[in-house]
């Protein structure tokens, strides 16, 4: 029964709306449903878990209540005072927050607090512009740094703090040193100055000799991430081969872990992962009984399963428990005829005999359920299934899959960002960051941390409990490498000793934070640290080096590095990027029913569309995957009764959907709902340039890897040191670029200096000209951006288009429509028929007429028949007209 009952509380009874009236009861509260003994109509009953039954005369019906309380919450709601929830706002003090008084008068440099009319208030302190005068030789004042050195004449610098200083050559003793040898520290051999100057290399023996590669281990690295040496000039992307996976099911999952939601009960609570497993959290004892639950109908229940061995493989024991159970449900009661569950174990199984299956009354149930005993946590992934050996797989309806009602997401190398780091990722500490009972600094010169403790618990940095969203203040977000297992830290000399790490998938939602171990979870793409000191004591400096690594720390601490590197890179399979081109074997294309897609109908069911770059191949298989239809040869899909099938060839898509799914309009429809995507064959490969950038790298080490699903097969090569070992550019070397002239109008000009650039004017546009144009009439633009409304095309027409419909079918008798497709023939003696036919008109000739049979006039009756004179009579004394003799004129008397 589905009502809103209204519940008094200190009367103790029940407003329950039953056909349109109002009526009441008096509420009495019971322990559960087997304890209400002798009801009557005058009553309704309250259990302890909140369940409301009335009395109708023959038996108990429970009330749906929403506002029914449990006799703990009822016992809670009884033991809060009237007016508890009344509040009164102190005074503000030093102290105490509270409330103030606005109206201060000014006196003095005493301004008052002032409030706007969005209600947020400040203080409007008069200020004074203040010009800092320039420094003399007799007055203080403002100086600029810049200055270049001349001779004996040297710059003022600033250090990071601000400070000033002079860095002064310092001369010590002469010091007279040899050639470096290999017995002692000396001097470098003086540069060669040969043609091959610019490729020797100073080698172990002190001699200068040309290099033989340019790499710096001499070898190129591939694979799906690096690591390995390298100089601080970076490492080079040389070539990335593309990749399409898709996950397939044989259909042998039974178990459908989408109708049991996370939910908590009892002390316990249940989580449903998204991907067919649920971890069981909680401790101590059940403080009540937990349950969810799935039924099906006995309809579901034979469309799932079958006479035969049903096996469920739970994976871990868990409590509250899970089951999996056949139910005879009557009119004295439900008798469990079938129950599989991981109490105590993992894998059990039982036989559905085939009375079983076709009983009416039996039906599917599963649940997770315990009333008493002590929580057991643990992660469980369910796999049910009368077919297979038992590998887990998804839940695809029963079926195969890919299949029209459970797509599988086709997936290709997918790069948006590289990670470089080396041993140590911690290459900063953002000042914005989130603390707590501290202020914090950190020194990027020395890599020294200092947390300044204003109390107890100090920290930096935020944990984020599990569903909550990432935040920028929450602290540097770090990209999980996909083959890491395990996040380790280490605080130089053990200073920092408080530790949490939090956990974020893909769309930067937390999984969770640890504080001991740093185990990654699933799911895992990035982490973040809260760094602090446990107990800290008010007005001490902690300072100390911070160390974090995907590898296990070892060794003295090494500075931080860790950059991310933007880029676009999607690579189906047999795509390849190499030479800063792509070439594409392979292209991608949605459907979703939109009017822009020619899709016609044919024989057997299947819908074609042409597409213009699908590869041709005969009637031979042309590879494609979709994520919905199995992909077949086109030879096949035109006899095949199979449904949920695809075939690509010869510039067209051929699909062939389900039995509901037989016209044109079907398949728009339904297409709406179900997109399409499919990966095919391009009958001409295509290519593009492209560049991916060169990725930062640390000497002596660097790690790096990519944020794609799927991994990639690249060929790295990192540089050698003499890339970045350069001078100032010339026009006959490349090197560095000068100093920023501190200037934002100037632009580096091609004779190496900064200048600010001469006006340009803008051509106007031609034929022949690359030039500007003016936005006219009916067209808007904002934010440089050109566009144009529904508005803007109606004026610019002058009229308002139709908006009907203007879709036709073909003609049928019983509307107007299209006219059916041309015969694919070379032939021209078909016809259109009545019927909407093409077809060759029945035989019309005759012969000449006989005595038997009808047919045509001979020519010599035509002749005798043009011969024959005419006789005509009337009461006139001559004849018509226009008559020859040989009529016949008869006159007669009235």
């Amino acid at each position: 029964m589905s009502l809103n009952p209204r519940v008094c509380k200190k009367s103790y009874k029940v407003h329950i709306p039953m056909m349109g009236e109002a009526c009441e009861f008096w509420l009495i509260t019971v322990t559960d449903e087997q304890s209400i003994t002798n009801p009557d109509k005058d009553h309704a009953y309250l259990t302890d878990d909140g369940k409301l039954f009335v009395f109708n005369g023959d038996s108990l019906v429970r009330v749906n209540c929403d506002i029914c309380f449990t006799q703990e919450e009822r016992e809670k709601l009884e033991g809060i005072e009237e007016n508890a929830n009344n509040y009164t706002l102190p005074e503000a003090d030093s102290n105490h927050l509270g409330g103030v008084v606005l109206g201060y008068t000014q006196n003095g440099r005493n301004y008052p607090i002032t409030k706007d009319t969005k209600g947020n208030i400040y203080v409007n302190v008069p200020w004074e512009e203040y010009q800092l005068p320039k420094a003399t030789d007799n007055a203080l004042g403002g100086i600029k740094t810049g200055y270049k050195q001349n001779g004996k004449f040297y710059p003022i610098k600033t250090d990071t703090d601000g400070n000033a200083y002079v860095q002064v050559p310092w001369e010590d003793t002469n010091t007279v040193y040899e050639v470096v040898s290999k017995t002692s520290n000396g001097l470098m051999p003086m540069l060669p100055s040969d043609e091959n100057a610019s490729k020797s290399f100073l080698n172990g023996d002190g001699e200068w000799v040309v290099g033989t590669d340019n790499s710096i281990n001499g070898i190129t690295q591939t694979g799906s991430t690096f690591s390995g040496e390298t100089s601080d000039c970076g490492v080079q992307i040389v070539e990335v081969k593309g990749k399409t996976t898709q996950q397939t099911t044989n259909g042998y999952q039974l178990f459908d872990a989408s109708k049991l939601p996370t939910k908590s009960q009892g002390g316990a609570t249940v989580t449903n992962n998204g991907d067919g497993s649920f971890t069981v959290s909680g401790s101590g004892a059940m403080t009540s009984s937990f349950l969810i639950d799935y039924v099906y109908t006995h309809e579901e229940t034979v469309k799932l399963l079958k006479a035969g061995t049903l096996t469920a493989n739970f994976g871990a024991s868990t409590l509250p428990y899970f089951y999996v159970q056949l139910a005879k449900v009557t009119n004295e009661g439900t008798e469990y005829i079938l129950s599989l569950n991981n109490n105590n174990k993992q894998t059990n199984s039982a036989t559905i005999t085939e009375e079983m299956i076709s009983n009416p009354n039996v039906i599917l149930r599963i649940s997770i359920y315990a009333s008493v005993g002590t929580i057991k946590t643990g992660t469980i992934k369910p796999m049910l299934y009368q077919d297979g050996d038992g590998t887990w797989e998804s839940f695809t309806g029963g079926k195969s899959a890919p299949n029209p009602d459970y797509p599988m997401p086709i997936e290709n190398v997918e790069i948006s960002k590289l990670v470089s780091y080396g041993k140590n990722i911690i290459s900063g500490i953002p000042s914005e960051i989130t603390h707590a009972r501290c202020t914090h600094e950190y020194d990027n010169v020395t890599k020294e941390l200092t947390i300044k403790a204003t109390g107890n618990d100090a920290y930096i940095g935020e944990i984020s409990s599990k569903g909550n969203t990432y935040k920028s203040t929450n602290g540097t977000l770090y990209l999980v490498p996909k083959n890491a297992t395990k996040v380790y830290f280490r605080s130089e000399n053990g200073v920092l000793n408080s530790i949490n790490i939090t956990f974020y998938d893909e769309e930067k939602i937390s999984l969770g934070f640890a504080g001991r171990d740093y185990t990654i979870p699933k799911n895992t793409k990035y982490v973040s640290f809260r760094i602090g000191v446990n107990p800290s004591t008010s007005g001490t400096s902690y300072t100390d080096k911070v160390y974090a690594s995907f590898d296990e720390i070892s060794g003295d601490y090494v500075d931080g590095n860790y950059e991310e590197v933007e880029t676009s890179l999607t690579l189906a399979q047999d795509d390849i990027y190499e030479n800063n081109v792509i070439t594409r074997k392979r292209n991608k294309i949605v459907f979703d029913g939109s009017s822009d897609e020619s899709w016609n109908q044919i024989t057997n069911n299947r819908f074609v569309i042409s597409v213009s770059d699908v590869s041709s191949n005969g009637f031979s298989y042309v590879i494609s995957i979709c994520n919905r239809l199995k992909s077949m040869p086109q030879e096949q899909i035109s006899s095949t009764s199979e449904w949920g099938v695809i075939a690509c060839n010869n510039g067209a898509i051929y699909v062939r959907i389900n039995e509901n799914v037989t016209t044109v309009e079907q398949l728009r429809t339904w297409l709406q709902t179900h997109n399409l995507v499919v990966e095919y064959e391009l009958a001409t490969p295509t290519t593009e340039e492209f560049k991916v950038p060169t990725i930062p790298s640390y000497e002596p080490y660097t790690e790096i890897s990519t944020n794609s699903v799927v991994d990639p097969t690249i060929t790295f090569r990192p540089l050698p040191f003499t890339t970045c070992l350069v001078g100032e550019a010339t026009e006959e070397e490349s090197g560095y670029m000068p100093p920023l002239s501190g200037n934002s109008n100037e632009f580096l000009n091609g004779n190496g200096e900064w200048s600010v650039p001469s006006g340009y004017t803008l051509p106007t546009a031609s034929s022949t000209v690359l030039g500007g144009v003016k936005i006219g009439s009916n067209i808007s633009i904002s934010g440089g951006a050109i566009s144009i409304d529904k508005d803007n095309v109606t004026k610019a027409l002058g009229y308002t288009p139709p908006t009907a419909n203007t879709t036709y079918e073909k003609v049928d008798k019983s509307s107007d429509g299209l006219c059916p497709k041309l015969p694919n023939e070379t032939t021209t003696t078909k016809y259109l028929r009545q019927d909407g036919a093409w077809a060759v008109p029945p035989n019309t000739t005759y012969g000449v007429a006989s005595t038997s049979a009808n047919g045509l006039m001979s020519s010599s009756d035509k002749t005798k028949l043009t011969n024959l004179r005419r006789i005509w009579k009337g009461t006139s004394s001559s004849p018509p007209s226009g008559w020859v003799d040989g009529d016949i004129y008869v006159q007669y008397e009235e």
